[in-house]
């Protein structure tokens, strides 16, 4: 460990002197309001008096640890970490009683440690001089020298990455105070984001020694998706995410990475029918009931760009509502974003249809067969409609996502003959013309498209026989087929959401 820096030559106060100017400055801001001198002087001691600071409870035998890269949430874990719980109660041993936040849902937008479990809240307010003088005390202890003069040294042996409060964020990797600008100015709490070396616990601040590889953790696999839970640790940085060849036409209902069937029942349940990720379902339960009333379900992805995937729903008067996903197979509520949609016969939630950031709907009208698109506002709602192309030759129709793998999101449908077709997104809200995938799919009565279903990195299509079973048909990634198979059965009585 480091010699201390010696400032013998610098004069050095006198406790109680230091807390008798405190208070005389104190005593001379109170002294216009209505304390007494006596009671002034009371409250001024009491600002005066020492704050404490964190005292480790096992003896260091290294020195503290690097300085914390940063490393974003990636991953939705609904658990605080053991080193995260561990800071929680540090605080509250210290300092006393408060509110220490740790969880967020994984609905909430934005990237947030809180959604991991490595960030607290520490509900201190700065308006009250109590709170701050905590606050100020902890985060000189924590970016300021150790008790070996390190700059920073008991944030490094705590793992943490960074804090924010008072309009100010403190960043382990610059080692330096900044201004924050974000929309909120954290005046009513600390916020502490942890390491995944700290929020699981392995730092010298409860080890002794020094962690010496940095665990980067989880990595993301697709663009847009979430990465896999934590469950080792991993010692070298994430590569890019890469892009899932049906990533325009997300089906991941539960956020488990795994595309997802939802069907409702003339019973008016809704049943949520999980992907195992390998071309068949894990689980099935239900998620809602009073969808009688519906006479169509559409799951569109998010919507509202709020980090979870949307349902749309149209009643027999023709309103439409968007039902907000919670992002864990359940709903947050519901808002009504459209009315006079009683003529259309096909609703679709076909992704980012016009590349323009944001989530859209199409819809077929039954009198002349134009599709037109609804292009969203990325706040629950879409802008004026304009013709997508004719398609009322075709019987069945249903988006697929990227099915020809050029980055656009794309159309299938089947005409009267039973062909299949294929109408590919040109990427700016129109298709292409159309060409035939398939001959003999006059035998199916519903098709929908699944995004992933298989597991591949191909888009694919389930279709259903009159006899109810239900077909996997695997997409190649290049505007056709890598092959069929079973996929269920006894769905003849339920109404797939495509």
């Amino acid at each position: 460990m480091s010699t201390p820096t010696s400032h013998s030559s610098t004069p050095r106060r006198r406790p109680w002197l230091l807390r008798l100017s405190v208070a005389a400055a104190v005593v001379w801001a109170i002294s216009a309001s209505s304390l007494t001198a006596a009671e002034a002087l009371t409250a001024a001691e009491a600002l005066a008096a020492p704050t404490p600071v964190p005292t480790p409870s096992v003896a260091f035998s290294t020195g503290p640890e690097a300085p914390a890269r940063y490393v974003g949430q990636v991953s939705c874990e609904p658990s605080a970490k053991p080193g995260t719980l561990a800071l929680r109660q540090l605080l509250l041993d210290t300092y006393g009683a408060a509110s220490i936040g740790t969880l967020r849902a994984c609905s909430i937008g934005g990237v947030s440690e809180h959604k991991d479990g490595r960030a607290l809240d520490w509900m201190v307010n700065a308006a009250d001089p109590g709170d701050k003088a905590k606050a100020d005390s902890f985060l000189a202890w924590l970016a300021g020298p150790d008790q070996d003069g390190v700059i920073g040294g008991n944030a490094r042996r705590l793992g943490v990455m960074y804090v924010i409060w008072n309009r100010q964020t403190w960043q382990s990797w610059t080692g330096t105070w900044k201004p924050y600008t974000g929309s909120s100015p954290h005046v009513e709490h600390v916020h502490i984001s942890l390491s995944w070396d700290g929020a699981m616990g392995r730092t010298s601040w409860w080890t002794g020694a020094a962690a010496t590889q940095y665990d980067f953790g989880p990595c993301q696999q697709y663009v847009g998706e979430p990465a896999p839970a934590y469950t080792t640790a991993r010692f070298s940085p994430c590569p890019p995410p890469a892009r899932r060849a049906a990533q325009a036409f997300p089906r991941l209902w539960d956020a488990d990475l795994s595309a997802d069937v939802i069907a409702t029942q003339s019973t008016g349940s809704m049943l949520l029918y999980t992907g195992s990720g390998k071309g068949d379902f894990a689980t099935s339960r239900k998620i809602g009931t009073g969808w009688a009333t519906m006479t169509s379900v559409t799951a569109v992805g998010d919507m509202d760009k709020d980090g979870s995937r949307d349902l749309v729903a149209r009643d027999a008067a023709g309103r439409l509502y968007l039902y907000r996903g919670n992002g864990s197979g359940g709903f947050l509520g519901k808002v009504q974003i459209g009315r006079g949609w009683a003529g259309m016969d096909a609703i679709l939630g076909a992704g980012d249809f016009d590349a323009s950031g944001t989530v859209d709907l199409l819809a077929r009208r039954a009198s002349d067969g134009v599709v037109l698109l609804y292009p969203g506002t990325g706040a629950a709602g879409m802008g004026p409609a304009r013709v997508v192309g004719q398609l009322g030759t075709t019987n069945l129709l249903t988006a697929v996502g990227d099915w020809d793998g050029d980055s656009y999101p794309d159309l299938v449908s089947r005409d009267s003959g039973g062909r299949l077709l294929l109408h590919s997104g040109d990427g700016t809200g129109g298709v292409r013309q159309p060409r035939r995938i398939g001959v003999g799919w006059q035998v199916m009565d519903a098709l929908v498209g699944t995004g992933d279903f298989s597991g591949d990195g191909n888009a694919d299509l389930l279709a259903r026989r009159a006899d109810g079973s239900l077909w996997l048909y695997r997409g190649d990634g290049d505007g056709g087929f890598a092959g069929a198979s079973k996929a269920g059965r006894g769905w003849t009585s339920l109404r797939l959401s495509g």
